[in-house]
């Protein structure tokens, strides 16, 4: 396989009859995805997909890319085929949204990426391509595969064989280790801890124990579940803590006991956990593990708050409002922010 690689390399990158054109394909694979960058010759994109240099002038220009990037995306994945697993590579793995975008003006190349998330950590993977097939001489595509430790390289063309490649997966307490501190770090950050610990602190103790199985618990389940991504969580966070502060500033004479109270905050949790821009391990072991990690800084700013009230004895109120207004200036830092 190295010869043929040594060979093509020294191929002219053109779809004329005098040589044959050629891509790059570089493949990064992690936990259970599969990255994919993929490098054309402009000239040979033009020369394949009709309409795509629309005046006809071997000059690729961004209006034009531009007008044909669903297509190229979308040729890009009809012309992969992505399975994996962690023993056998038997499941079909599922492709994001791929971003094309030119390199130079006019474009002398032009790179798509695509990511393929599998059902499982990838131990096996089996990779199979034939992009351009509308040029001849066939269009070859070098493509290279790293991860971990692993690499391996290939030459995939109408009549290549598929490539197969296995990887070391790593320990299972590696994987929960990995899980539970990827679960902490996207949760402990100033705008969910200030949202439980000024939580706590606006019913002054009073219906502690619903509070906090109403947050943590929707918060967790509906981390588990997963959702879709949501461009504006940083203002709906801002809410959030807007809410919580004002709480903190308004709320002495509420009655000790508050289901609503209770309930905006599952409905917040559950808003922090569906809405969250994390990446959740696929499969259940880990997941629970990043849940769990996620989880502990919210129950940790619950269990402080609750302290201060304790400390704070009869100047609570002092202590209180004044934290309030420090977390109603933290909202608007993050609405401000948001804006920017």
């Amino acid at each position: 396989m190295k010869y043929v690689l040594a060979a093509l390399l020294f191929l002219p990158a053109t779809a004329s009859a005098h040589g044959a054109s050629k891509s790059y394909a570089d493949w990064t694979v992690e936990g259970d995805r599969a990255a994919l960058r993929l490098s054309f010759a402009a000239h040979d994109l033009t020369a394949a997909v009709p309409g795509l240099d629309a005046d006809a002038d071997n000059r690729l220009v961004a209006e034009e890319l531009s007008a044909q990037r669903e297509t190229l995306g979308s040729r890009v994945i009809q012309h992969t085929s992505v399975r994996a697993g962690r023993v056998s590579a038997d499941e079909d793995c599922v492709p994001d949204d791929p971003i094309v975008r030119g390199i130079g003006e006019p474009a002398e190349e032009v790179q798509v990426t695509v990511v393929y998330t599998c059902p499982s950590s990838i131990g096996a993977l089996v990779l199979r391509s034939n992009y351009l097939p509308e040029l001849e001489p066939p269009h070859a595509t070098l493509a290279t595969v790293t991860g971990g430790e692993e690499s391996a390289q290939h030459v995939f063309a109408p009549q290549a064989p598929e490539l197969v490649v296995t990887f070391d997966l790593p320990p299972l307490s590696k994987v929960l280790f990995e899980a539970l501190l990827a679960g902490l770090k996207a949760n402990l950050a100033p705008a969910p801890l200030l949202f439980c610990l000024a939580l706590v602190l606006s019913r002054r103790g009073r219906a502690f124990g619903g509070i906090l199985a109403a947050f943590i618990v929707t918060h967790a389940v509906l981390l588990f579940i997963g959702g879709p991504q949501f461009p504006f969580l940083p203002l709906v966070v801002a809410i959030a803590v807007a809410w919580v502060g004002l709480e903190t500033l308004v709320s002495p004479d509420k009655p000790a006991s508050s289901p609503p109270h209770a309930m905006l905050a599952g409905i917040f949790g559950a808003l922090f956990g569906v809405l969250a821009h994390v990446r959740v391990p696929r499969e259940l072991v880990p997941k629970l593990a990043f849940v769990i990690g996620a989880t502990a800084p919210l129950l940790l700013a619950f269990l402080v708050g609750h302290t201060i009230l304790v400390v704070a004895g009869d100047r609570q109120e002092t202590v209180v409002r004044g934290i309030g207004i420090g977390v109603l200036g933290s909202a608007l830092v993050l609405v401000v922010l948001h804006f920017l």
